[in-house]
């Protein structure tokens, strides 16, 4: 709900209830010597007691205010409850490739997250040499808490090939009662300055404070506790009209994320700190039908949480990581009717100066190299007026992940998607998408020999029909 409480103040309010029921995953078991299984998409390494039941509440509020001079002050705040109870048998073991057999590994865990954030700031645009700057000052609180009970039964046998989902539910003997608390507040501004017409820069910063804490709820005994003071964190970014339709840019950020995850041990992962670099071209084509732009990018980090391969329930810090590479995107008419979107990236993360890990890759589910394009062409004349006829292509290079010096990996793929739409009137226009038109079968994404190996989607159809009046 949205109330104009004066003319230049607005008060928003509202809320958000979820509830919801499913089945949860941790994907299929692969060969210790990284061949991935042969199995039908629809293969489930599970139990038929596998139940997740989630809900949720959002509440938030906001006040917005414009003064004369055109400065504008806004106050936001929004509180999260959070719930989640889940029973699941996720598979713990390679599969033998003579028996066919894996093991799963009971777990009955609860979660509980509780969140509140406050946020405000104000915005002051003024004019030097009637050239328009712009100023921000900030300030915000975060606070949270996250409760994990978690019961785990004995690992039985399980036929990959021939799954028997009747396993029998142990009796759960809860004995983890994890609590993590975290506060975060700061202070923040940025400056958008323009010394020339066709220049701008743009300087900001962040003060951070942040306390974390872990404990075990039973016993009241703290297991480690980490804080920050006054860490900053800055930022810069020059852009140049080059044309009144191009702008080149670069810019430069430190990066400090504080984390709440915790290993299996309950200690707090230390905050996520790196540097992150880019430059780049925008430009606009065929009198601004279309947008192109190119981006050359590097990030430097460390400690960033992973899943734990031997507990999927905690995560670990991982080492020195950079990923680097470039972007280029078109999209827009590029001619009468025809509208295209297409782009290419190139990615390469390893690790840097990690003994445990070598010139691994750092993101082994993002390939090194994903190329998209689509395009549609509408009949705006003639008899088949208001056809339409879409198709897109989307290439993937090879992903892969090292564990333990065994390489699990999925070799490059392409997937074929298709559209048909007509436009009965303005108001009424419906359409039908057929994605992965050929059904390729292919791992999406790739984990270890226990488990987190997932099926990219099959073959779907989805029909839309929209109307507006």
């Amino acid at each position: 709900m949205e109330f104009d409480l004066t003319d230049r103040t607005t008060l928003t309010v509202g809320g958000t209830w979820q509830e919801g029921e499913g089945r949860n995953s941790r994907g299929l078991p692969a060969y210790a010597d990284g061949r991935l299984l042969d199995v039908p998409r629809s293969t489930y390494a599970g139990a038929d007691w596998d139940h997740s039941r989630t809900r949720s509440t959002d509440v938030f509020a906001r006040l917005d205010h414009e003064f004369e001079n055109g400065a504008q002050w806004s106050a936001s705040s929004n509180y999260l409850n959070r719930s989640r109870d889940g029973k699941i048998a996720f598979a713990n073991a390679p599969v033998d490739p003579v028996t066919g057999l894996t093991e799963l590994l009971p777990e009955h865990r609860i979660d509980r997250e509780d969140n509140f954030n406050f946020d405000t700031s104000l915005t002051m645009p003024f004019e030097v040499g009637e050239l328009e700057q712009k100023v921000v000052i900030g300030a915000d609180y975060q606070r949270a808490r996250e409760e994990m009970d978690r019961a785990r039964g004995r690992a039985v046998d399980f036929d990959i090939f021939d799954p028997d989902y009747g396993i029998a539910e142990p009796a759960w003997n809860f004995n983890r009662f994890d609590l993590v608390r975290n506060r975060q507040y700061g202070i923040y501004g940025q400056a958008q300055i323009k010394p020339v017409e066709w220049g701008t820069i743009v300087v900001g910063g962040r003060l951070t404070w942040w306390d974390t804490r872990s404990s075990d709820r039973r016993s009241g005994e703290e297991a480690s506790r980490a804080s920050v003071d006054g860490k900053f964190t800055p930022y810069i970014a020059g852009i140049v009209d080059v044309t009144d339709t191009t702008s080149v840019y670069a810019s430069y950020a430190s990066i400090f994320v504080p984390q709440d995850a915790v290993t299996v041990d309950n200690q707090v992962i230390d905050p996520r700190e790196g540097k992150q670099y880019e430059v780049g071209v925008k430009t606009e084509l065929f009198d601004g039908a279309a947008n192109a732009s190119f981006a050359l990018f590097q990030i430097e980090d460390r400690n960033r949480a992973v899943t734990d391969p031997s507990d999927p329930d905690y995560s670990i810090a991982s080492g020195k990581a950079r990923s680097r590479g470039f972007e280029v995107d078109v999209s827009g008419e590029l001619l009468p009717s025809w509208e295209v979107i297409a782009g290419y990236t190139y990615l390469r993360s390893q690790y840097l100066n990690d003994p445990d890990n070598g010139d691994a890759v750092f993101e082994p589910r993002a390939p090194r190299h994903s190329f998209r394009l689509w395009n549609k062409y509408t009949f705006e004349t003639g008899k088949l007026e208001g056809l339409s006829l879409g198709g897109g292509i989307r290439v993937f290079s090879d992903v892969y992940r090292i564990d333990e010096g065994v390489r699990f990996s999925q070799s490059g793929y392409a997937v074929v998607d298709l559209q048909l739409g007509y436009r009965f009137n303005e108001n009424l226009k419906a359409s039908l998408t057929v994605s992965n038109v050929f059904d390729k079968t292919y791992y999406q994404s790739v984990g270890y020999g226990e488990r987190q190996n997932y099926y990219g989607a099959p073959r779907a159809a989805m029909f839309k029909l929209s109307s507006t009046f």
